[in-house]
Formats: C-alpha cells, structure tokens, sequence
C-alpha cells in the first residue's frame, strides 16, 4: 500500500479507470498523493482481474499511461506559448514530441 493510504482508502478515489471491453476487470483509482508530494498515485489490485488493465496501461507502474500523460501535458504547454506540435514514436516504441515555433 503507497505511504499514508490505509485500507479504508481502497474503493475511494478521484477518477478511476477500467477497459471497456472488459467489464469484469478490476478498476484502478487515481488519487491524490499522501506522502507530501505532489501528484497522483495509482491504487489497484494486480492480482487476477487486475491484470489486463494494469497490462493496457503499461504495467504495474503504469509506464504507458504516465508516457501519454506526460507527453500531454508537455504537447498543451508548448501548445499555449504558441508552438506546433509533433507526435511521432521511435524504433522503441517510446514517445517523440518535436515542438516548433
């Protein structure tokens, strides 16, 4: 369990996710961080049903969800100073913003 989240915490959260192909797999909850930083933590059951979620959004540290969602944040804020902004994926798989002005 992340640091200052108490089983009382679980089925409580601020936005959840879920496949929509997949009724039966568990959900995963974004809340807010309790350990004094800021941010968001991913609260969820991998064990079982958990799984296929947790694989759609890149593991149990969620690497494919914090890749888009760093990659949107980077691709509005370049956007707002007045820069195009280009998606491309490397040979990797890994996400390549490219911003011109």
């Amino acid at each position: 369990m992340p640091q200052g989240f108490t089983a009382a915490d679980l089925g409580h959260c601020d936005h959840k996710l879920k496949l929509k192909n997949n009724p039966d797999a568990y959900e995963v909850g974004v809340v807010r961080r309790r350990d004094g930083k800021p941010g968001y933590e991913l609260l969820f059951d991998f064990y079982g049903q958990g799984a296929p979620l947790l694989n759609a959004l890149g593991g149990k540290e969620g690497g494919k969800l914090k890749a888009e969602y760093s990659a949107a944040v980077v691709t509005r804020h370049y956007q707002s100073e007045g820069f195009t902004v280009k998606r491309t994926l490397g040979a990797d798989g890994k996400i390549i913003l490219t911003a011109d002005k």
